[in-house]
């Protein structure tokens, strides 16, 4: 009479025949083996799509932040010309755009004195 083996149990049954090999399959210690036997296979494909994601994600947006800066480095260029960067050694400042809505072109306007009119002290002692 030959014996059964079970890969998932590691384990010989008495003997080899359908009712035996049923009744092993429907035991519940058979049946926590197979689940954690397919576990070990489930965890690492789940955490090789995990990393697979997080790779892809990351370069999705590396890719979008390095296109948002080189459409803002273009930008600049292009409002200023190829000359050399401002603030350069040797060279005048940069002129000024066009005024804002509303301002008038030139210096912007000075806020209120900020202790009174001059001449005049606010302090009470030199009253």
């Amino acid at each position: 009479m030959t014996r059964y083996y079970c890969d998932y149990c590691d384990t010989y049954l008495t003997h080899d025949s359908p009712v035996v090999r049923k009744q092993h399959n429907d035991g519940y210690k058979h049946k926590a083996n197979v689940r954690n036997y397919y576990m070990q296979f489930e965890e690492s494909q789940t955490q090789s799509l995990i990393d697979s994601k997080i790779m892809e994600f990351e370069a999705k947006t590396r890719n979008a932040f390095q296109a948002q800066v080189a459409a803002s480095f273009q930008a600049q260029m292009m409002g200023r010309g190829a000359g050399p960067m401002p603030g350069a050694p040797g060279m005048p400042p940069r002129p000024m755009g066009p005024p804002m809505m509303g301002m008038p072109p030139g210096r912007p306007p000075m806020g209120p004195p900020p202790h009174g009119f001059p001449g005049k002290s606010s302090c009470p002692a030199d009253a």
